[in-house]
């Protein structure tokens, strides 16, 4: 009769121990999050309560602040002994400051620019969940390695959902409910294949089902390959991941996934070309054509495939247009040190207009990150900004290193 007494009591410590952790909430609601931007990407993050200015986000965000109350302590340790947090806050401080001057001007549009900076609470809540609960990594790589299939397979389709005409539009806003962003699904894809080549089912106390991981992988490059045709940024950033993910590996580990990968790309490049496969979409085709005048425009933006194909040499002219007025007003006297601020729209500050169709506002930030940040915080924003990813590089390398060796 022992037995079952242990057991119970076993089972009520269990129990005890997950209703006393402090991210009870938050843990599960950053799965569902992040498997949302993950799967539906700009549509799930303009989910928010009817009437309501705050996104799905910024809901679980604000759930993880006050469960974080209860993990003060083991936030402080972890910034304590993180370099990388370190500068991430005194990041957040600079552009904190930035927000206040431009909040009673700006109002809920200054909010609004500024998630590219406090969205950044989210890495201390990690933190703190991680240090508080053990099982909160294994966890979520448990929950990410399960859907993986699901992910490959969802891939495609949603690229060619993306170039369809709008299904619905989420409720509230004039995104479509299919508005699917081509990069997001090329960048995910390819961090899927880099776990599966990893083979991070260690990390969750299983050994990496080889047979099956290999299988994953042809199912990854046709989704790969399908975002890749629609989007040049996305397709370059996944082979960058896979490229850096490759440089790491041991060498059998490397060599089994070159083998693996090589022999996936030869049988779908090998099926597509027999069977023409070549789906017309919204204003570039789904094809290996497709990908290779991708490609193209990127090395030699002055052939003709990149200017006659999908208007790629347009989308680069527009972008060089906006960036160069970007770093020449930065740089310029007058924003040098403070920048433009959180709140202006910034292709309307430069008399620049974004190429979209469906009479939406332009885009409010630079299309891309690090040129966004140096617009809206001067110079010393952005120096700051390039600190933090010099230290987290190194960061990440020295890990990886050590987990080489160990």
């Amino acid at each position: 009769m022992r037995a079952p007494v242990r057991s119970a009591q076993a089972t009520g410590t269990v129990a005890a121990s997950r209703a006393t952790r402090p991210f009870r909430w938050f843990t599960p609601l950053l799965a569902v999050l992040l498997g949302g931007y993950m799967f539906f990407g700009r549509p799930f993050a303009y989910l928010s309560l009817p009437g309501a200015p705050a996104y799905i986000g910024d809901m679980v965000l604000a759930v993880g602040v006050v469960e974080a109350v209860r993990a003060r302590s083991a936030i402080r340790a972890a910034l304590a002994a993180s370099p990388p947090l370190k500068f991430l806050l005194a990041f957040m401080v600079l552009c904190g400051l930035r927000f206040l001057v431009g909040f009673p001007t700006y109002g809920l549009d200054a909010v609004r620019d500024s998630a590219i900076w406090y969205y950044a609470i989210f890495a201390f809540l990690v933190a703190g969940a991680a240090v508080c609960d053990p099982t909160f990594t294994p966890r979520l790589l448990g929950w990410y390695r399960r859907i993986i299939p699901v992910l490959l397979v969802w891939s495609p389709i949603a690229v060619v959902l993306s170039r369809m005409q709008p299904l619905g539009f989420v409720p509230g806003t004039v995104t479509a409910i299919n508005g699917f962003v081509p990069g997001d699904i090329a960048l995910h894809t390819a961090i899927a294949i880099a776990f599966l080549w990893l083979g991070l089912d260690r990390a969750v106390g299983r050994s990496p089902s080889r047979p099956s991981s290999q299988l994953l992988v042809p199912l990854g490059l046709v989704g790969f390959l399908a975002a890749g045709s629609q989007n040049r940024g996305g397709f370059l950033a996944g082979l960058c991941v896979l490229g850096v993910v490759l440089c790491c590996m041991r060498s059998g580990g490397r060599r089994r996934a070159l083998v693996s990968g090589a022999c996936s790309l030869a049988v779908v490049t090998l099926l597509a070309l027999l069977l023409e496969v070549r789906i017309p979409l919204k204003d570039r085709e789904l094809s290996l054509q497709q990908i290779g005048a991708n490609l193209t425009s990127v090395l030699d933006p002055d052939s003709s495939d990149a200017s006659d194909s999908g208007n790629l040499q347009g989308n680069v002219d527009w972008r060089l247009q906006y960036w160069d007025a970007v770093k020449q007003d930065a740089l310029s006297p007058s924003y040098i040190l403070n920048g433009r601020g959180f709140g202006p729209i910034l292709a309307f500050e430069y008399g620049i207009d974004a190429p979209r169709e469906d009479g939406t506002a332009p885009l409010r930030s630079a299309h891309n990150t690090h040129l966004t940040i140096l617009a809206r915080t001067g110079l010393p924003g952005a120096a700051l900004w390039a600190l933090l990813w010099l230290v987290w590089f190194r960061h990440v390398v020295r890990w990886g290193v050590r987990g080489v060796r160990g």
